[in-house]
């Protein structure tokens, strides 16, 4: 699984947003998960 502590040096690198398309992927089974879990729409 990829480091998701992000600094401003990180945020401000050519390839952030793919970075970070792949943090919200990692996480989007959990949080779909907790959404269904408490009849919330994802």
């Amino acid at each position: 699984m990829p480091e998701t502590s992000l600094s401003q040096k990180d945020v401000f690198q050519p390839n952030f947003m793919k970075e970070y398309a792949s943090y919200c992927r990692a996480g989007a089974a959990l949080v779909s998960f907790l959404c269904e879990s408490l009849d919330l729409p994802f």
